[in-house]
């Protein structure tokens, strides 16, 4: 299922800053949500210009920049947004009001936290990525939110689904009333992995074993290399755990066949700043 986000363009001062929004999301009163590119910011050269990462040789203060600017779109401040602290873990954290900061003027308090989530209004949630899967997740019946990492070590140990399961401990979520949004993100036939991890994935996903060759998700395309279709996979997992299908929405946009909109760690080499997802409440 691949789709198409649409983008908007959002004025920030002098800046440009172009959204890619989730139709499932768009419409729906007191919540705010998006996707960024790497354009709209100030950041210079290989990091140009709308980089969210602070460990990536950027300078603070375009980094600062970049987050006013953002900020600005979601009716925020940088002091609002929480920052995960990515490990390719499968782990979530419930964080409110007091978290706000977090990552950007306070110390994290935390670690090995690859997605957020809250239902305090005021909280901008965060995802980074440069080809792995930002998704976000909102809860319609109890006005909950999520954002989460998932690479391939994510998207392997099923952090989708620990989402899901940490929002109905957490909040009293059902599944039926949980929408999802999948992020840019690289596309099977750019990710191509060496044997051990598509064999990995294979054992991971049994299921898939029997699928048609170019139907499946995990497909074999050499001796030695695998394709594997983090979109699909991701919304596989949602479906396996009872969030409707209608529920889940891809935005079809590969970050690495387009370097001209999107940070790709694949495409650059590695030399290269991050976008994010980010999603929060206000009052309806």
């Amino acid at each position: 299922m691949k789709t198409i986000f649409p983008i908007k363009d959002y004025k920030s001062g002098n800046h440009t800053v172009p959204l890619i929004e989730s139709p499932l999301l768009q419409e729906i009163r007191g919540l705010r949500h998006g996707f960024s590119t790497r354009k709209g910011g100030v950041s210079k050269e290989h990091l140009s210009s709308l980089n969210l990462g602070f460990n990536l040789g950027d300078e603070r203060e375009k980094v600062l920049e970049n987050f006013r600017i953002l900020g600005s779109l979601f009716e925020a401040k940088p002091e609002d947004f929480v920052l995960t602290q990515q490990t390719h873990s499968v782990n979530a954290r419930h964080v409110g009001r007091e978290d706000r900061g977090k990552g950007i003027f306070r110390e994290r308090d935390y670690t090995d936290v690859d997605a957020l989530m809250t239902d305090e209004e005021g909280v901008i949630l965060s995802a980074f990525s440069a080809d792995c899967v930002p998704i976000l997740f909102y809860d319609k019946g109890h006005r909950a939110i999520a954002s989460c990492h998932s690479g391939w070590r994510g998207t392997h140990g099923r952090i989708l689904a620990r989402v899901i399961e940490a929002m109905q401990r957490e909040f009293s979520s059902k599944p039926e009333e949980i929408y999802i949004a999948i992020g840019p993100s690289i596309c099977k036939n750019c990710y191509e992995v060496s044997e051990d991890v598509g064999e990995a994935f294979l054992d991971a996903f049994p299921a898939l074993k029997e699928m048609a060759k170019n139907d499946s998700p995990i497909e074999r395309v050499s001796k030695e290399k695998f394709h594997i279709d983090l979109w699909e996979l991701n919304r596989w997992i949602a479906l396996e755990n009872s969030i409707p299908a209608e529920n889940i929405s891809v935005s079809g946009y590969c970050t690495m066949e387009r370097p001209d909109l999107f940070f790709s760690h694949r495409y650059s080499q590695g030399k290269r700043g991050v976008q994010g997802a980010f999603i929060g409440l206000s009052e309806v």
